[in-house]
């Protein structure tokens, strides 16, 4: 008898030797870290519902984190927020990656895969000295501030 795997038992990294099974070879996301910001408790449900569809594409999705939250319980001034969802990357391996975790939301939110892309992609800043293989995604309010900074647009 051969049991089928699913696809989160695919997702299986060896960090410790910082190379991904074969089964994720071609994913976009292998060996990749996406932290999830959101800027209130309003989002988290959504965002929640990325993880495991994110996994699949091989990435590491550690739990969502309320910047405003946190800025509170660290008594510092909360983050500006973006206006429109933005992933922050440190090279061109992690854009491609980025690009896929917003097609997979797109999907996830019934616009299908070859909706027209609305978040915003832009590099690190090299003053934050970016990891390998990290992304953040800054998941903008509900209702974005009009003062809020824009963000480019994915490269296609």
């Amino acid at each position: 008898f051969f049991k089928q795997k699913t696809a989160y038992e695919i997702v299986d990294c060896d960090w410790s030797s910082d190379v991904c099974s074969s089964d994720l070879a071609a994913t976009p996301c292998c060996q990749r870290t996406v932290y999830v910001q959101t800027f209130g408790p309003e989002q988290r449900d959504k965002v929640q519902g990325w993880r495991q569809p994110w996994r699949a594409l091989g990435a590491t999705v550690p739990a969502v984190e309320d910047v405003m939250a946190t800025a509170r319980s660290q008594n510092r001034p909360p983050p500006r927020p973006t206006a429109r969802t933005t992933v922050r990357y440190k090279d061109a391996a992690d854009l491609a990656c980025a690009v896929a975790l917003e097609q997979t939301a797109s999907v996830l939110a019934g616009a299908g895969s070859g909706s027209t892309p609305t978040w915003g992609y832009e590099p690190l800043p090299a003053s934050l000295r970016p990891r390998d293989g990290v992304l953040e995604v800054w998941v903008a309010p509900l209702a974005a501030p009009a003062n809020a900074p824009a963000s480019t647009p994915a490269p296609r």
